[in-house]
Parts: structure tokens; C-alpha cells; sequence
């Protein structure tokens, strides 16, 4: 898509509208631009800012230059973020710079982001500051006074062009050598180790220390062949016309290493030990995890199947009993390794929490309802209470709850016989956004007897021996429980007589939830304003998916391919909220996103730098959520896309825009004429029956989501023949940036179709290699990977 801009007066330089001060070097071309903010920081005029770094290095003080241009290598090199305090004179007097500094990944070539922070009036810089100063105050009484060097309980010595021009008595005692043998020798001749005379070099090329802090470690042979280790300080000073005068503080530290090294040696056996025992654990945990999860999703095919089969009206009896018996087990298998897969991701440290809006009634419906049969076949009572004053809308991780809930509530069932199971929710504790819910789950069952109880929680245990083979199960449910409850910073705790009950209470805190009015299914419903919405995507399959979910909301959207061209659009026409994907051509989400809160350069003109952005990414990592927010993101949703999360995003958006004073555009409520034309293909007839039998939803031109993902499969089948071409030119000139953005499209548009599919996996893995530059792991994946798409281009299932 072409779009022809309008003209616009020259816009400020990258980043100079923002109010950080920052600065972007370009090491492969050695350029740098500077925010507005960041020169007035460092007290420059435009005219004056630094083009190449050398420049930047020389706006600091002599002593700070070495610390920046080290941090500028290592940032290159070990691509980690560096922190500098640098010292700048200015006509007020000392300014302290904190400067930050990171490679920014997400863009080609190397490019370096970085802040500057005038700490000069902080705590901290005033400490620093002062420091310096009585270090001064203490050098120049050492050159004006030499009884007072001579005196100084420290070992002391002047070094001048690389010679030691003076030496106190106290280093003369630490080194067992006299003074006269000292003075006019060469610094390496104390110096005589590799650290400790490139130490000495860098503090005379650099900075070295401002106030005598930093200090290294060397070892130092006296006339007698005695070993000693120093410690020893280096700071420049200034001494007449010497460009190269350093004083040098020596300690002896032989004591402290030799303990070091004793202590050392005695624990080192014990270390070893130990840290052979946790890597041992820590691939035991990892080896589980994995061969749980390979073996958990054939089972959840086998289960599907096992229903599909049941369903079939002309299945014999005989046959029926057998496919029966086969799911109850497969059922049992599978939540047996769902509790290991579980577990042993909560013992490598690896299960995340979720921290999303939810119905706490809803969930607590859902799950008594998963139960109900249950409690049904064995005739006896399940109830469920739930205060009045416990808020609808909680902020948390519904599944664990759920998870939770099901696990207790199950077990009651399991272990009555008569009477029945009940659910209490009070809330046990509310202070402003924050509250404390007690769930009590109670039984009239079995019991547990004291013993039990004590060990009830560790893995792999239950009541006594005969549980498992009247009961079944493997002991790990509790387990989990006691832990899911813990990471939530919660508690759990029960009661219980044998032959009477058990009684199973753990409360949890909770932030507030928004919308405590609505509920879940009321939110699902189309939204009562449509907003205009821009989404910058490149892959047609994951347009569709988005258009689709969008048009079912209520809302309208324009599409195009990349940040360039959303950048492009946003003058053309008023948008309330940007969709912006990760990895696209020509200009990333990260790159546009921040050329929107700058307010464009001098190629783009943003009308409003402040507009939604909901970054909508296959890359569904924590790192990959803050790295988009940090740029400058309001939101950050992982595809495929969750239809809820989308919803609530989008609620928050329209709210948002109404209170800003936004004229939005009514409810769009028949979209069945553009829904086929944005699938290229009429809608199918209407089903009276189905439709009625459709609750919570407002209907639009969507018929289902069975048939509206059978529209995108032909939709994305349509486009692979392209997509398979663009894989062959991107594999035949082995350009890893394009074979990137192809698997991260293909994983978000197939994950949505296919979710469980291997091309999704595979998809993601190869996005991966790409990232890391494994060319000839790609190479070995990619015939399969394309085979792969030649079958779903012919029409097979993923």
C-alpha cells in the first residue's frame, strides 16, 4: 500500500521531543543524536553536541573518560547494560552524570541506547562529591608537608612519568625494603604482575579513582623472596608540570589471603559436593518437565479421539463399554502427569503466575459444575456460599485457583460417601485496592487421622497405604495445592476426624479487579462504541484472525504491513488505538512505537503521540512484555490471540478515549456483507436452530468459531505458496533477518488455528535459531518445515 504524506515542517531530530535525556550511538557508523533534554542536561548548545564518540568521551572530565569509553566496549562486546558515574565541569561547578547504557536487539547493526541522570544534588552525590573533595584536601597536605607523608600510618609512595619519586617508612616496613632502594626504581618494580601494573596503566591513561576507593590486588616479592599481597589505591594527581603523577596507597593484606585461601581450600570439597547434588536435581526436574509435557499431548489427542468415537449413534454397545473404560483411564493417565509436569515445574522454579482480571463467581461456577457429576453419581450434596461481600472482579491467576479449587473440592467428593461437600468464599480482609479471601472447602467423608496430617502436604502422600488402591491417585494434588498457595503469598491449612469430615481452608490475597460491576460474560459481549483502529501487521493469515475477532467486537481496523506505513497512515486519518505487531519489514514495533512517542522525525509527522499502542506479538515472554513497554507500549498481548484478553484491552481503551472526551462512533451491529468480503468468500446461510441456541453474545456476521476458523485455514492456504517462495529466497541467501519474521508470522497465525500443532512449535523453534544466528540447525529444519507447509497448502491438518 502506497500512501502519499502531506507536507509538514521539518520535525524535531529523533527522540528530541521526548523529556528524557538520552542519546542513540551507532557504532557501525560512529553517529550519535542527542534528545533536547539530554543536551540541556549536559549544558550544550545543539551546535555543540558530539557526532562521534570520541567527541562524547571528551565532554567529561580527564578522569572520567577512560570509565565512559570502557562502558561503551563493554556494552558492544558482552551486550549487557553499563552503569558510569561521570564528572563533568561546568560554569556552576562540578556536575555528577549517572549515564545507563544497553545494546538495543531488536533493530540490525549495533546500536547503543543510552540516559543521562544529573545526580550532582542526590545523597548519593553529594557523598561522592564530598568524598573527593577531603581526598584532595588530604593529597595536598602530602605535598605540602613532607613530615606529614613521612607520618601517614599507610603505606605511601609518588609516581611520576612511570618512576617512584617518593616512598614513606611504612611502605619501606611492608615491603622489607629500605627506602633508599625504592625511590628512582620504576613502578613495575612493585608492580610486577600483569593485574596490578594494568591497573596502574589505566589509571594513567583514564581516571582511576576520584577519591582513593578502587583498589586491586597483587602479590609483590621482597629482596629476601618473601611473597606479599597489596592492596593497592592509584589516583592521578596534579604535581607541576607532570602530565602522569599518581599517588599510590599500599596495605598489606598476606593475613587476610592466607585465611582466604585456608577457608577456601576447606570448603572447596564441600562445594563441589554440593553443587554437584543441585545440578543433578536441576536435570532431574528439567528431564521430567519435558518428558511429562511429550507425553501429555499424544494423550490429550487419545482422549479426543476416545470422545469423537463415543459420539457415533451406530456404536455397538460391547464396543462403547470398552472405548468407556479406555477414557476413565486415559482421564486418570493424564491427570497423573499433569500433576507431575506441575509439580516438578514448581520444584526447577519455573511455574509463572498470571496476573489478569477475572470473575471470581464465574470461576467458582465452572468449577463446581466441572464436579457436579460427580458428586451426582454418588448422591451426595455439593453446595457452594459465596459472601456478599466478596468483590466480583479480583486481580490474579484464575487457572491455579481453579486448580485449587478443583483439586480440593475433588478430593472431597473421592472421600464421601454420605452427606455431601460444601464451598465457603468470605472475604476475610479488604483495605483499599487490596483484600483477602478465605476459601473453605469442608466434607463429611472419610476423615484423616493426626499422623496423616502432618505429612498430608509433602509429595507423594496420602492417608495411608490403602488409599491409592481404594481411592487411586498418586498423593501430589495436596502438594501442589500447598505450593500454588505459597507462591501466591497465601496460606492453607485443614481440620479433620476420622469418620466425621475433613475441612480444607486457604485464603489469598488479591488486588482489586476493575469492572466490578460486569461480569465475564457481559464483558465478552460486543462493546457499546467502536473505536478506529490501526493494526500494523504483515502476514494476511494473522489480518484475518485479527479482523475477524475486531469486526466481532463492534470495531473497524485498517491493516497494513509494517511500522513505515502505520507511521505513514496515522496523518491520514484519526485512529483511537494503534495494534502494532513485533518483527515486521522495513521498520519494526519497537522502532515505530518510539518514533510515535517522539513524535516523528523529519520523514513522519504524528499527529498524536500519545495514541493507544497495544503491542500484539508472538514473542509471549516477560522479557519481550517489558522490553515493548519500556519503548513505549501501553499494553502487551501474546498471540495467538486471546479473544478475553483482547476484549479487555480493548475495554480499556474505549474507556479510556470516552474520558479523554473522544466522539466515538455508535455499536457496528451487522457486519455479514463486510465479513465476506474481507474473506474473499459469501457468508454461509443462516441455521435457525444454531442460532438460537447462541447465549452471550451479540450476533454478527461470525457464525462460529469452528467455522470461522475453517475460513481462515482456507485463507492461510491461499497465501502459503507465497509464503513458501519468500522461505527459499530467504534460506537461499541465507538472510536470517527474513527467515525471523517469517517463522514469528507463521507461529502467530498458525498457533491461532492450530494451537496445539507442531508446525507451531516448530515455527517458534526456528524464530529462535534465527535470533541466535544457528544457521546450521535452520538448515537441518528447514526441508521439514517446509514439507509441512506444502501439506497444509494441499489441504491437510496441522
Amino acid at each position: 500500500m502506497t500512501i502519499t504524506l502531506p507536507q509538514y515542517p521539518p520535525a524535531e531530530r529523533l527522540h528530541a521531543s521526548e523529556g528524557r535525556a538520552w542519546l542513540e550511538w551507532n557504532a557501525d557508523t560512529d553517529d550519535l543524536q542527542f534528545s533536547a533534554a539530554a543536551l540541556d542536561l549536559l549544558h550544550l548548545k545543539p551546535s555543540e553536541a558530539p557526532q562521534r564518540e570520541a567527541e562524547l568521551v571528551a565532554v567529561f572530565k580527564a578522569q572520567s573518560q577512560s570509565k565512559l569509553a570502557i562502558a561503551l566496549e563493554d556494552i558492544l562486546t558482552q551486550g549487557e547494560c553499563r552503569q558510569v558515574e561521570l564528572l563533568r565541569k561546568t560554569p556552576a561547578g562540578v556536575q555528577l552524570v549517572l549515564f545507563s547504557g544497553h545494546l538495543d536487539v531488536s533493530r540490525p547493526g549495533r546500536l547503543v541506547i543510552a540516559t543521562f541522570e544529573d545526580i550532582t544534588t542526590s545523597s548519593h552525590g553529594q557523598q561522592h562529591l564530598a568524598a573527593r573533595a577531603r581526598f584532595q584536601t588530604f593529597v595536598n597536605l602530602l605535598q605540602q608537608d613532607p613530615a606529614f607523608f613521612d607520618s601517614v600510618p599507610l603505606g605511601l609512595m609518588m609516581v611520576t612519568n612511570g618512576f617512584i619519586t617518593q616512598a614513606n617508612p611504612k611502605l619501606a616496613e611492608i615491603l622489607a625494603t629500605p627506602t633508599t632502594n625504592l625511590v628512582g626504581e620504576p613502578v613495575s618494580r612493585i608492580l610486577s604482575d600483569k593485574q596490578g601494573y594494568d591497573f596502574y596503566m589505566e589509571t594513567v591513561l583514564g581516571d582511576g579513582s576520584e577519591h582513593g576507593d578502587d583498589h586491586v590486588e597483587t602479590e609483590f616479592e621482597s629482596e629476601a623472596g618473601t611473597p606479599i599481597w597489596l592492596k593497592l589505591s592509584i589516583s592521578r594527581i596534579a604535581s607541576g608540570d607532570a602530565d602522569n603523577a599518581c599517588l599510590c596507597m599500599i596495605e598489606d593484606i598476606t593475613t587476610r589471603k592466607k585465611l582466604e585461601q585456608d577457608v577456601w581450600n576447606g570448603l572447596a570439597e564441600t562445594i563441589s559436593a554440593k553443587e554437584a547434588t543441585e545440578n543433578a536435581a536441576r536435570a532431574k526436574d528439567e528431564f521430567l518437565a519435558m518428558v511429562s509435557h511429550e507425553i501429555r499431548t499424544p494423550l490429550s489427542a487419545v482422549i479426543g479421539m476416545q470422545r469423537l468415537a463415543l459420539r457415533d449413534p451406530e456404536l455397538q454397545e460391547k464396543t462403547r463399554k470398552h472405548l468407556d473404560l479406555a477414557q476413565t483411564n486415559a482421564e486418570f493417565l493424564l491427570e497423573l502427569l499433569n500433576d507431575i509436569l506441575d509439580f516438578s515445574k514448581i520444584e526447577a522454579g519455573k511455574l509463572v503466575l498470571e496476573s489478569v482480571d477475572f470473575s471470581l463467581r464465574n470461576l467458582v461456577g465452572d468449577s463446581v459444575a466441572l464436579l457436579a457429576e460427580r458428586a451426582e453419581a454418588k448422591n451426595i450434596s455439593l453446595d457452594v456460599g459465596i459472601d456478599d461481600e466478596v468483590p466480583d472482579t479480583l486481580e490474579g491467576d484464575p487457572a491455579r485457583i481453579k486448580q485449587i479449587l478443583l483439586n480440593l473440592i475433588g478430593n472431597g467428593i473421592k472421600f464421601t460417601d454420605h452427606g455431601g461437600v460444601s464451598l465457603k468464599v468470605a472475604p476475610q480482609k479488604i483495605l483499599g485496592g487490596d483484600c483477602r479471601i478465605s476459601f473453605v472447602v469442608s466434607d463429611t467423608g472419610i476423615g484423616i487421622s493426626p499422623d496423616a496430617q502432618s505429612r498430608l502436604f509433602r509429595k507423594f502422600t496420602q492417608g495411608d497405604t490403602s488409599t491409592t488402591r481404594r481411592f487411586g491417585g498418586t498423593g501430589l494434588g495436596l502438594a501442589i495445592c500447598k505450593q500454588i498457595v505459597d507462591l501466591m503469598q497465601g496460606e492453607i491449612h485443614l481440620s479433620s476426624e476420622v469418620g466425621t469430615g475433613t475441612c480444607f481452608t486457604f485464603t489469598i490475597p488479591f488486588r482489586l479487579g476493575t469492572n466490578q460491576s460486569k461480569s465475564l460474560q457481559v464483558q465478552l459481549q460486543p462493546h457499546t462504541h467502536q473505536l478506529q483502529i490501526l493494526c500494523a501487521e504483515d502476514f494476511l493469515p494473522n489480518q484475518l484472525i485479527i479482523q475477524g475477532l475486531l469486526e466481532e467486537m463492534g470495531h473497524r481496523a485498517e491493516f497494513v504491513e509494517n511500522g513505515q506505513k502505520a507511521l505513514e497512515a496515522l496523518p491520514l486519518r484519526s485512529f483511537d488505538l494503534i495494534l502494532m505487531d513485533g518483527r515486521m519489514p522495513e521498520m519494526d514495533g519497537a522502532t515505530a512505537i518510539r518514533l510515535i512517542r517522539s513524535g516523528g522525525d523529519g520523514r513522519f509527522h504524528i499527529p498524536n503521540p500519545k495514541i493507544h499502542i497495544i503491542m500484539l506479538t508472538a514473542n509471549a515472554g516477560d522479557e519481550s512484555r517489558q522490553y515493548y513497554l519500556s519503548c513505549g507500549a501501553d499494553d502487551f498481548l501474546a498471540k495467538p490471540v486471546d479473544e478475553a484478553l483482547l476484549h479487555q484491552s480493548l475495554t480499556r481503551v474505549m474507556d479510556a478515549r470516552l474520558a479523554e472526551g473522544a466522539k466515538l462512533l455508535p455499536l457496528l451491529r451487522n457486519h455479514e456483507e463486510e465479513l465476506a468480503q474481507i474473506f474473499g468468500a459469501p457468508p454461509p446461510e443462516a441455521d435457525p436452530a444454531r442460532d438460537a441456541n447462541l447465549t452471550g453474545r451479540v450476533k454478527s456476521g461470525h457464525q462460529d468459531a469452528v467455522n470461522l476458523k475453517e475460513r481462515l485455514k482456507q485463507a492461510l492456504r491461499g497465501d502459503l505458496q507465497t509464503r513458501i517462495r519468500a522461505l527459499d529466497a530467504a534460506h537461499a541467501n541465507q538472510d536470517l533477518h527474513a527467515l525471523g519474521q517469517l517463522f514469528h508470522s507463521l507461529k502467530g497465525s498458525v498457533g491461532f488455528i492450530w494451537p496445539e500443532g507442531d508446525l507451531v512449535k516448530l515455527s517458534a523453534e526456528l524464530e529462535r535459531l534465527a535470533d541466535h544466528q544457528e544457521w546450521d540447525a535452520i538448515t537441518r529444519e528447514i526441508p521439514h518445515f517446509r514439507a509441512m507447509l506444502m501439506e497444509i497448502a494441499k489441504g491437510a491438518d496441522t
